[in-house]
């Protein structure tokens, strides 16, 4: 099967700077680095990969013994500021697309 999604475990979390791959990936690839850009429509950043778009899921390894009764209502809140399209894909399209569930 081939796909033009490129998927990416960020469990691990991005802690590094935003500039890291622009400025230390060899000078051949520095084309396709990974940047954090910021969306226009709604000022949250975001990550591009090849010079497109991440789409990213939450917690695809959810659900965590840790987190409150109350989370996905929390979850709604946190991601109610982010445009449409963000918000949408973050919940949902975005892991339906990735595993062809659409």
């Amino acid at each position: 099967m081939t796909t033009d999604s490129v998927l990416i475990d960020c469990d691990g979390h991005i802690l590094e700077p935003p500039d890291l791959w622009e400025q230390y990936l060899d000078p051949a690839y520095r084309d396709r680095a990974l940047r954090i850009r910021v969306d226009p429509d709604d000022g949250y950043e975001y990550l591009e990969i090849d010079s497109r778009r991440a789409k990213l899921f939450w917690a695809s390894d959810y659900p965590h013994p840790d987190h409150p009764a109350n989370y996905l209502e929390e979850l709604q809140e946190m991601v109610a500021p982010m445009g449409e399209t963000a918000r949408r894909g973050i919940l949902g399209e975005n892991v339906a697309r990735a595993y062809r569930l659409d």
